[in-house]
């Protein structure tokens, strides 16, 4: 039982002094930079491409030099790796005492004008001191070291402004490439062109493009006809460094190498494959998605004999189960939408919010042994609500064509995934298609997350350009079938030549009798002579016509299940890399957590020892007395004061100074006499009476016996070590304790000995 209350009462803990806390009046945001909205109301662009370019570049270049130069020390500071900072005090030396923190982790102090570490410093050997200037300095910055850094000062006068810096450590881009690969449009005649810009040294840079393409972002699309080129300039930035590349694009034939069913039938199979393996290997204990309004069940899944449980999100315990009873703890989490089943030991979450991501633990241990944890970790999305689809367009004089610039818009999820599908097949919230004039299409924007999908679409037309009056006239009158049907235009421009004449304006037709009449004498009876091998030329025309029919419809259905199949495998392909990327970061995350655990293992010990040690030395000053009879309404100080003059009759004078407290542990029952416990002010007194008492004829008078005060581990090493002590003195070897320890002439044992 504990007895340390009267402790706590007479010696009070030092007070410590009051941590000073990082101000938050040094917080500041820089300006976020604005995006650039590019809209094309005219056919062509006013400015040329090469100024496009250039100032594109010298933009960046701009921005890179605004952001450096007002760059705030004290707030915000970006740093390349191997770069130094510098953190100065600035302040009067006269009675100040200075305090460095990295992430509230105290690695530097400066008191009576000198700096030194404390016991475990940060940094290892790329610290730098300067007293003169009150000043560390850290070398060799590693992207590790991206934190916060605080100088808490203080003088005679009182506490000074907490200076707070926020440092982001960058890595150096290195080099930047571009990577690209094309697809045949065979209804428009054109290949289009991925593109892919990729850096390497710094994971997240900026991307921009410039030069027959200016637009940002890591991923963009060009359209070419056959024999088109088109050269592009990719820049990659950083706060502290810039880089860039180009590539020039050609279409030299009409259509990629490989046949497009072929390609589409390998890129399937490898998709299929990839989600398969990922299906196979998900765990369902550590990711959980949820839609808003959803509800969360925990589940211990043990049972129930000697089990006891705690429910933690983020660390914080929010519910226990113990003797058969859940109860939540002083500070509940999710107000008003716990559910408690006790039956199944389990504790629902509902109507979950997107504050509530997070992560969940079910730490369970039966009969003192601890059980495997559970670790959920939850993802909680909002429902996509509404998808519409934004465009401006652009006309490129050089080709001839529109681009159009389409950007889709979802509702809801802030972060969702995005798939064209219809003329154009691609991933992400920005796309670009180029169409010739008078030509149309019609695209399809998928935004789908983990828990919903919503899909819109949109029909764009180029306008840019009319056909010419001869163009119309000539394709008048003719059907898609029979445009694309080359040997039948043949045949019926070369039975009927004249027909284009009679269209023909009068202003410019001469002569009203064409210069040749058609001998249509001749005509019709070569027509009455062959009308058996007209009818059959006839009906094979009308075969050819009619497969041909069926053959366009045919591969426009399969060109439509081919668009949807590819929108269908690019969403699997999106949630198979957000699913990777997931596992990636709880490996990460695992690995920091299973670090943590045994640094706070360690020094928890450490801790216990510590407390331990002290407790142990507290009670060198007290003593306890056994078999005492406890009598109502006693005095007992009085009673053991005078005990204590008769045991030391020549400290008589000084006993009742000499003993501080006196009480009995624990509560009174009936048929039990309770030990009491003496405090001494004195360590030299106590351990005289403590002599005394062992050969002392009051003790055996009244029939009771002085003991330590031991700590309940101790009492547990004596107890088993006291059989080796008790058979060495029936030995007559001389044996002992001193404290928790056991020695037989003067050698320490130990329980396994």
């Amino acid at each position: 039982m504990s007895h340390s209350a009267p402790y706590r009462s007479e010696w009070p803990a030092k007070p410590k002094p009051d941590k000073p806390v990082a101000g938050s009046h040094l917080k500041a945001k820089r300006p976020d930079s604005g995006a650039r909205a590019d809209s094309l109301s005219s056919k062509r662009p006013d400015m040329n491409i090469f100024q496009e370019s250039r100032c594109s570049i010298l933009a960046v270049l701009l921005l890179f030099l605004l952001q450096v130069s007002r760059a705030d020390p004290d707030v915000q500071v970006h740093k390349a790796v191997g770069d130094s900072l510098d953190l100065t005090a600035d302040y009067t030396k006269e009675g100040l005492e200075v305090q460095w923190e990295y992430n509230g982790i105290a690695f530097a102090e400066y008191e009576k004008d000198q700096i030194k570490l404390v016991k475990r410093p940060l940094f290892h050997e790329r610290l730098k001191m300067n007293k003169d200037n009150i000043s560390i300095t850290i070398e060799d910055l590693k992207l590790q070291d991206s934190g916060s850094f605080s100088i808490f000062a203080e003088n005679k006068a009182g506490q000074l402004p907490t200076k707070v810096i926020v440092l982001h450590v960058h890595d150096l881009i290195r080099d930047v490439r571009i990577e690209f690969n094309n697809s045949w449009l065979e209804s428009k005649n054109m290949c289009v062109f991925h593109l892919r810009c990729l850096a390497s040294g710094d994971p997240n840079p900026s991307y921009s493009w410039s030069g027959d393409l200016v637009e940002t972002g890591q991923y963009q699309n060009i359209s070419l006809r056959p024999a088109e080129s088109a050269t592009l300039t990719c820049t990659a930035n950083n706060t502290v460094s810039i880089k860039h590349t180009h590539k020039t694009v050609v279409l030299s034939s009409k259509r990629p190498d490989m046949n497009i069913f072929q390609e589409s039938r390998c890129s399937i199979l490898a998709v299929l494959l990839l989600f398969l393996l990922q299906v196979s290997r998900a765990d369902p204990d550590v990711q959980v998605h949820k839609a808003v309004g959803d509800s969360l069940d925990l589940i211990t899944n043990y049972s129930k004999e000697g089990l006891a449980v705690q429910w933690t999100y983020n660390g914080i315990a929010f519910a226990e189960y113990e003797k058969d009873q859940i109860k939540l703890v002083k500070r509940p989490l999710f107000h008003e939408r716990l559910k408690m089943n006790k039956d199944n030991i389990s504790i629902t979450i509902e109507d979950l919010k997107l504050q509530d991501s997070g992560s969940f633990s079910i730490v369970a241990e039966k009969k003192a042994d601890q059980l495997p944890t559970k670790t959920i970790e939850l993802h909680v999305h909002d429902l996509i609500r509404d998808v519409q689809i934004e465009l401006s367009d652009s006309w490129l004089e050089s080709k001839n064509m529109c681009v159009f610039h389409l950007r889709c818009l979802a509702s809801g999820d802030p972060n969702p995934s995005y798939i064209w599908s219809g003329d154009l097949v691609e991933t992400g919230q920005y796309q670009n298609i180029s169409l010739r004039p008078a030509e149309s299409a019609t695209l399809t924007c998928t935004a789908n997350n983990t828990v919903s999908i919503k899909h819109t679409h949109k029909t764009v037309v180029c306008k840019g350009k009319v056909l010419s009056t001869k163009m119309k006239k000539h394709n008048s009158g003719k059907s898609p079938a029979q445009k694309s049907l080359p040997f039948e235009s043949c045949m019926k421009t070369s039975v009927h030549d004249y027909a284009d004449m009679t269209n023909v304006s009068k202003n410019k037709r001469g002569p009203t009798t064409p210069a040749e009449t058609p001998e249509k004498t001749h005509l019709e009876k070569k027509t009455k002579g062959m009308s058996q091998e007209e009818t059959n030329t006839e009906t094979i025309l009308n075969a050819i016509n009619s497969l041909g029919q069926r053959v366009d419809d045919r591969m426009e259905e399969f060109s439509t299940q081919l668009q949807q199949h590819s929108s269908m495998l690019a969403s699997i392909a999106k949630s198979v890399q957000f699913n990777t990327e997931e596992l990636k970061e709880c490996k990460t995350k695992i690995k920091h957590l299973e670090k943590k655990v045994e640094t706070l293992t360690k020094e928890n010990e450490d801790m216990r020892g510590q407390v331990l040690n002290n407790n142990r030395y507290k009670r060198r000053w007290c003593l306890r007395i056994k078999g005492k009879k406890e009598t109502a309404n006693e005095n007992i100080r009085t009673e053991v004061v005078e005990l204590l003059r008769r045991i030391a009759p020549d400290l008589a004078v000084k006993m009742d100074e000499a003993v501080d407290v006196v009480h009995r542990v624990g509560r009174r029952m009936d048929n039990r006499q309770r030990q009491i416990i003496i405090l001494f002010v004195r360590r030299a007194v106590r351990d005289d009476i403590w002599r005394r008492t062992k050969t002392s004829p009051i003790c055996k008078e009244e029939g009771i016996r002085f003991t330590e005060d031991l700590t309940q581990e101790d009492r547990r090493s004596r107890q088993a070590l006291w059989p080796k002590i008790d058979q060495a003195r029936k030995e007559g070897k001389a044996a002992g304790f001193r404290g928790p320890f056991g020695f037989i002439e003067g050698k320490r044992i130990m329980e396994d000995t």
